[in-house]
Formats: structure tokens, C-alpha cells, sequence
């Protein structure tokens, strides 16, 4: 996963050679409104213009399948979305 600040810093995480999910804030305010309101703030940002990605899809899936967001919808999202068990990883 790659986090483009709106200072232009970029952060990097995960493992070489996979295709990451990006995140593009544009407003600081982003970082208190995840930690304040955690899964409601995201939304909430997202809808204000705080934040950006050019795979929405992609970045949902990752934030949803990490401890953070307990890991817990993968299986009720491959359902929903129709995609088979090893489908879409």
C-alpha cells in the first residue's frame, strides 16, 4: 500500500512486487477523522474529498481483511461481490 500525503511524502508498505492499493489525502484532517471515528470517518472523508484512490475497490478490500478492521467481512464481501472463494486475491 502506498500513502500519498499532501505534502507529496509517499509511504510504502507491504511486500515488493505486488501491485499496491493507494491512498491520496488531500486534507489532514483525513488522519484525525480515521483515528477519531475510525470506519465512519473513512466514509465521511472519502465523501468530503478528504482522500482519494484510483481503486476504490482494491483499497476497500485491503482496509476490510487487516486486524484494523478485525479482518472479519473477507468472506461476507466474496459473497455479496459473487466472487468464488479464491477468486480476486
Amino acid at each position: 500500500m502506498s500513502i500519498f500525503h499532501p505534502d507529496g511524502q509517499v509511504c510504502s508498505f507491504g511486500r515488493s512486487g505486488e501491485s499496491p492499493a493507494e491512498l491520496r489525502v488531500h486534507d489532514w484532517r483525513f488522519f484525525g477523522r480515521l483515528l477519531r471515528a475510525g470506519d465512519i470517518g473513512l466514509g465521511e472523508s472519502y465523501m468530503d474529498g478528504e482522500w482519494s484512490t484510483p481503486d476504490l475497490v482494491r483499497l476497500t478490500r485491503l482496509y476490510l481483511a487487516t486486524p484494523f478492521a478485525g479482518g472479519r467481512h473477507q468472506k461476507r464481501i466474496d459473497k455479496i461481490a459473487g466472487l468464488e472463494k479464491d477468486g480476486c486475491r
